[in-house]
């Protein structure tokens, strides 16, 4: 399987930045930017949403979307955390518990990577650790999905992935990456392990295209 690049290495943002709620009379929060402090939904269990003209306007492929957020898990939503990312859902301080959207596409060219490379090259750096898991087939938005399982990071940094990837919606020529992270101690090393996880699992259920 080889992926498209989509060049980055991510920065993962602090879990102690500041939370502020949205006020834009509507029942869906709307997420602010990285010059903006991120949104925290006004009840668990809440809708948000990015807007297709948002991300086109940012430089990325148009294509807005939705997700639920797990009831009583702490999780933080901030739009576009980085030049290459949609979305960013954080848990609280006390190890890796994230969700990062970005773009993806299988277009078959000579200059794509194979995804075991791709997935090191977004998500961590030649000199950490990472182990590859493989392939696997993950429920989300509604069908099963290709997806990728690999840890990176070491000692209470280690990290169990699973990236989702959902195929372009009609009239579009890019799709979305869902990579999802828990904590990699004491869990099998698979996509089950962090798709079934509680705080992942109401996101990669809900997750639905607008």
């Amino acid at each position: 399987m080889k992926l498209a690049l989509f060049a980055v290495p991510l920065a993962l943002w602090s879990a102690a930045c500041p939370r502020a709620p949205a006020d834009n009379g509507s029942n869906e929060p709307s997420l602010p930017a990285t010059d903006a402090p991120p949104v925290t939904p006004q009840a668990t269990g809440e809708r948000v949403s990015i807007a297709a003209a948002d991300a086109a306007s940012r430089n990325l492929p148009a294509l807005g979307f939705s997700l639920v957020l797990a009831d009583g898990m702490g999780m933080l939503a901030t739009a576009f955390p980085d030049q290459l990312s949609y979305l960013a859902v954080s848990g609280p301080p006390g190890g890796p518990l994230f969700l990062i959207v970005q773009p993806w596409s299988d277009p078959q060219h000579d200059d794509a990577l194979p995804a075991e490379q791709e997935m090191r090259r977004r998500f961590t750096s030649e000199s950490d650790p990472y182990a590859w898991h493989g392939e696997a087939s993950v429920q989300a938005a509604g069908s099963a999905r290709l997806a990728f399982a690999f840890e990176t990071g070491a000692s209470m940094a280690r990290t169990l992935w699973c990236a989702v990837t959902l195929d372009p919606p009609a009239g579009a020529s890019s799709g979305l990456l869902l990579a999802a992270a828990i904590p990699a101690a004491g869990v099998e090393p698979s996509c089950a392990s962090v798709a079934e996880h509680p705080a992942m699992a109401p996101m990669l259920a809900t997750f639905r295209y607008e």
